[in-house]
């Protein structure tokens, strides 16, 4: 991406520590220098990919991303599979930023014995496109009694640090641990000179407390029991050091994170760790609800008590409402997965419903009966066959009237013409049978048009007019010639 000015950046979407999720990244190149920043990465949510990051400079030199955020999970085989797309938007300010942020901090090690020097880790970061000068980080701890402590390095105080556009540096602490983790709380700062550029002062501090659960959805889902009932569940998993309390609440609200609830459940215990997980769900009734779509967005919202977070950490469910426009049976949403016309019962118009082709007839709905022929005739004629003679207008209407009128020789209807072999514009075509005896006295029996293998010819006899019909043989004196398809 370039800008006014030599401005200059590289975007993309870079893999998050899951495996899973990706977020965008910008790298800045300081036009002055000409040297490169760190990578300036914009938020990442668990459970959602980015794709598609594009940037542009705008007339002050901040920089604007813009992405697709798509929801994303791994069914029971472990296979990717992807939700509800969202385009997002995010601003690089063209200032410095000097920020830290709660999951910048974090133990070095992975556990912690109580009575023992621990290092806690702290990154300082540059979430702007200037560069920072005079960054100062600080960390507090405060014991469950409201006691607060700075923490220092080895050699003491931190000295002030100058960050360029998008850089972070890790800076270690050291605390002596505690066995009381679930009652204390991290407090991490970066410092800046009144005189120095800050784009954003509300990210300058963070907090963080290791004994607290870290709850997210995920595999949000959902599952059509009936026409009118959706099982939507979430699995809730804790990734921080503290257990949940039993009775945290999921939430299922329609639209927004923050719309209209449709039911909730209550969570039990979940136990620190990624693999301990909780299962909650709802069974939504949909009779007696207007819908005004075929799809319907429903949030799963586990209730934190930190309405931001959240509201960010929601999962999309895409639902499939109610909804019957044309009343054949296939919900609006099967309509749009199958591509019919949901206003229109018969989207292909040969007289079987929509919904008896999918589910009855095993046909399918957007072809008329193959699509090349017609289907209210006693045998089909192909619309290719119609055309060669310039009969119908294109339409399905136009060649299934045109095969049911009569043909020009005023004797056959046009389909007849098909089978028969004749020319339905012709006034003199007909089917002639050509009868004579043969050599040894047997009667022989021809006829034209003759199509060969392509139609199965019948031919029979009776000896006087009132006879009956019959295989023919040498006494026969009457004969007819049945043509038909094979």
């Amino acid at each position: 991406v370039r800008g006014a000015n030599g401005a200059m950046a590289l975007v993309w979407a870079e893999p998050s520590d899951d495996g899973l999720s990706s977020h965008p990244v910008a790298m800045p190149r300081d036009p002055a220098t000409g040297a490169w920043g760190g990578p300036v990465a914009a938020a990442a949510e668990k459970g959602r990919q980015s794709r598609a990051v594009s940037g542009a400079f705008d007339a002050d030199g901040a920089l604007h991303l813009a992405w697709e955020s798509a929801a994303v999970s791994t069914n029971a085989a472990g296979e990717v599979e992807t939700g509800v797309t969202e385009i997002r938007e995010a601003a690089l300010p063209a200032t410095a930023d000097p920020a830290v942020l709660a999951a910048d901090i974090s133990f070095a090690e992975g556990d912690t014995v109580p009575g023992e020097e621990a290092r806690i880790v702290m990154t300082v970061r540059n979430l702007g496109l200037g560069t920072a000068a005079g960054v100062r980080p600080r960390l507090w701890v405060r014991d469950g009694a409201g006691a607060e402590t700075e923490l220092f390095g080895e050699t003491g105080a931190h000295v002030a640090l100058d960050l360029p556009g998008g850089a972070a540096v890790a800076v270690t602490n050291l605390w002596v641990c505690d066995d009381s983790l679930a009652e204390l709380t991290f407090r991490a700062a970066a410092e800046t000179p009144a005189s120095a550029a800050d784009a954003e002062l509300s990210n300058n501090q963070a907090v963080w407390k290791p004994g607290a659960p870290d709850l997210w959805p995920e595999n949000a889902r959902c599952v059509a029991e009936t026409a009118e009932i959706r099982l939507l569940t979430a699995t809730v998993r804790n990734y921080g050091l503290g257990p949940a309390r039993e009775g945290t609440v999921v939430s299922f609200r329609r639209g927004e994170p923050d719309g209209p609830e449709i039911g909730a459940d209550d969570l039990g215990a979940v136990l620190a760790g990624e693999g301990n997980g909780y299962d909650a769900g709802i069974s939504w009734n949909m009779a007696g609800i207007s819908f005004t779509s075929a799809w319907e967005t429903v949030w799963a919202v586990v209730d934190t008590g930190d309405p931001l977070a959240d509201s960010t950490r929601a999962q999309p469910i895409r639902v499939m409402t109610a909804l019957d426009t044309d009343g054949d049976g296939l919900l609006d949403a099967e309509e749009d997965m199958l591509g019919t016309d949901p206003t229109k019962a018969d989207t292909d118009g040969d007289g079987v419903t929509d919904y008896d082709e999918v589910y009855a007839t095993f046909t399918d709905p957007l072809v008329k009966n193959g699509g090349d022929h017609t289907v209210t005739t006693p045998v089909p004629v192909p619309y290719a066959w119609l055309d060669s003679y310039m009969l119908g207008d294109g339409s399905e209407a136009g060649y299934e009237a045109a095969a049911r009128a009569t043909a020009a020789n005023g004797v056959n209807a046009v389909w007849q013409c098909y089978v028969a072999g004749l020319n339905p514009t012709n006034w003199s075509d007909r089917f002639e049978t050509h009868i004579w005896i043969g050599a040894d006295g047997s009667p022989v029996v021809t006829w034209t048009p003759d199509l060969g293998e392509a139609r199965v010819y019948t031919v029979k006899g009776k000896e006087t007019l009132g006879g009956d019909w019959s295989p023919t043989n040498a006494a026969s004196r009457f004969f007819r010639v049945k043509v038909g398809m094979p």
